[in-house]
């Protein structure tokens, strides 16, 4: 049995040592095919790696320190000669990678290499066709592929990919690329596709960084030269100085670009910028004072207080809710609180629509005449609880008479004087803490307790507190309740007695009947996870998690130290 055991073992040990071996064998194998450039490359390049034809002496010293600080072009001209064009620009190209092996140089590449030659004669060229045994996939086995050569960085790179991919002036991007048949540009490791142009200059990964050459690829219509660009008659423009008059006088493709002009603000020095042959507006060159609510323009920027300086905040606008919310906001030079619910005209609704402490005040949709239903009286419409209704108004009309039986005529009529006349009074008696509610059969007065809806009380509100259920009025502050009451969150007026009592049982823990931690006057005692207490927010955590996690602890340490079984 020991026998069969170690052999097993010496197994598994050849099986680990084999494995070690296969993985340092497939790490090296990836080493050298990656050293040997035979890494995925980007789609459009491959192991694009341009053979240097002849250095840069003939053209009379170090390449980059003699020409990266200007363009070298013919006269001012820092792009290529403008042409004028019939139609619109093309859309943009899809990417059509080599298919075969043609390395005849196209000629709309040719064309496009002779413009820029002759635009930059101190740039060079690393030329079209290569080979086709040479690297990988590339649009320069098919002639559809140029390489500009110039170190990075050189203006006259910048000026030309800037010309391509202008909007032009009818607000169409990229316009001069779509012209050409751009299909993409490699340049200092960077590359713009034309058919992800949303993404703009893109992070380029190749073998190449190509900060010694700029790369062309054009789409079939572009190297066969059969694009809008070449369609287009060369511009007979004479390059002059730059003005702002929304024309390309330096015919450099461009309208009034780099035009500004020197002038003076409130606040100092500033700069006017020439806009489609208009000055703008004079800015300052530094950074304005920030504007503040003074009723001035602080940031000279022309606005008075624009930007609601210092408002913007939540804040109480000492009306009534539903009006008692607002937002801080500049106005006039001065800190306003606007309210986020606007009062408006009070209308029969058991609502205070003009947020003044008052429902349904002023009898708002009643006054007038109306039929109560009832025989030999009239009515008036009152608002109550929300609702117009007809109560009757006046002495009822004469007794139906009846003849004598003596013959002697009809008797005089009594007027009946079981009825009464309702009392329409339906504003609050100010000579009482309890308003006057006129026929108030059966209802509960304001602070009763066992109301179910706004017809159990006198008040016409009822409201629940910590389970309890009063007749009650609105009210935004204490002095808007009668004495022995105050206003409960700013809603309702509610008896002080009730409150000062919290509604819980003490055998859940401590009780604060001072208060003392509570710095909010008109908040209710509540049951909080932990006991009774007087407090605002969540409950406290129940006592229980703690529980579970100990338990839980101690069950992860007690498994751990269980002894493992040895072989």
């Amino acid at each position: 049995m020991g026998r069969k055991r170690q052999s097993t073992k010496l197994r598994s040990g050849r099986i680990s040592r084999l494995l070690r071996v296969l993985g340092i064998l497939t790490g090296v194998g990836l080493l050298v095919f990656f050293a040997s450039c035979g890494q995925v490359p980007e789609p459009e390049e491959g192991c694009d790696l341009p053979v240097q034809e002849q250095d840069d002496a003939h053209l009379g010293g170090d390449f980059r320190a003699k020409y990266s600080l200007m363009a070298c072009g013919p006269g001012s001209a820092q792009y290529p000669p403008s042409r004028t064009f019939t139609s619109s620009p093309e859309g943009y190209t899809s990417y059509v990678g080599q298919a075969s092996c043609n390395n005849t140089p196209k000629p709309g590449v040719v064309a496009f290499k002779n413009l820029i030659l002759k635009t930059y004669p101190c740039t060079g060229d690393y030329g079209i066709a290569r080979a086709c045994s040479q690297g990988g996939k590339s649009e320069h086995k098919e002639g559809r592929a140029w390489d500009w050569k110039l170190n990075a960085p050189h203006p006259a790179a910048d000026a030309v990919l800037n010309w391509l991919l202008a909007t032009d002036k009818n607000g169409v991007k990229h316009a001069m690329a779509r012209r050409v048949g751009i299909m993409y540009m490699i340049w200092n490791r960077k590359i713009w596709k034309a058919y992800q142009a949303s993404k703009g200059w893109q992070n380029y990964t190749g073998a190449s960084p190509h900060t010694d050459h700029v790369h062309f690829s054009f789409s079939w219509d572009g190297a066969n030269k059969k694009t809008s660009f070449w369609a287009g008659a060369e511009s007979t423009c004479t390059p002059q100085n730059e003005t702002c008059n929304n024309k390309d006088d330096d015919c450099d493709g461009q309208v009034d670009e780099g035009l500004t002009q020197n002038c003076t603000t409130s606040c100092g020095a500033g700069t006017k910028t020439c806009q489609n042959g208009t000055w703008s507006a004079c800015k300052m060159n530094t950074a304005p004072p920030a504007e503040t609510c003074n009723g001035k323009d602080d940031d000279c920027d022309g606005k008075v207080d624009n930007g609601n300086p210092g408002g913007g905040k939540p804040c109480n606008t000492n009306l009534a809710a539903p009006c008692h919310t607002g937002v801080s906001t500049c106005q006039g030079g001065t800190i306003k609180c606007v309210p986020n619910v606007t009062p408006s005209n009070e209308v029969c609704n058991n609502k205070d629509d003009d947020c003044d402490g008052q429902i349904d005040n002023g009898n708002p949709g009643g006054g007038h005449a109306c039929d109560p239903g009832i025989p030999g009286k009239t009515g008036v419409a009152m608002c109550v609880n929300g609702q117009l209704t007809c109560q009757p108004q006046g002495a009822p009309g004469p007794e139906p008479t009846t003849p004598d039986a003596g013959g002697t005529g009809p008797e005089p009529t009594t007027p009946d004087s079981s009825t009464t006349t309702p009392d329409t009074n339906t504003r609050p008696d100010s000579r009482t803490t309890t308003p006057d509610t006129g026929n108030t059969s059966g209802k509960k007065q304001l602070g009763e307790s066992g109301c179910t809806g706004p017809n159990d009380c006198v008040t016409g509100l009822c409201a629940q507190v910590n389970g309890v259920a009063r007749c009650t009025q609105s009210c935004s502050v204490n002095t808007q309740c009668p004495s022995g009451f105050e206003c409960w969150n700013r809603q309702a007026c509610w008896p002080t007695a009730t409150k000062t009592t919290p509604n819980c049982n003490p055998s859940l823990g401590p009780v604060d009947l001072s208060c003392t931690g509570n710095t909010d006057p008109e908040t209710p005692f509540r049951v909080g996870g932990n006991g009774c207490r007087c407090a605002v927010g969540q409950d406290a955590t129940p006592p229980w998690g703690a529980g579970l996690f100990t338990l839980f602890l101690l069950f992860f340490f007690s498994s751990s130290r269980c002894p493992s079984r040895k072989e």
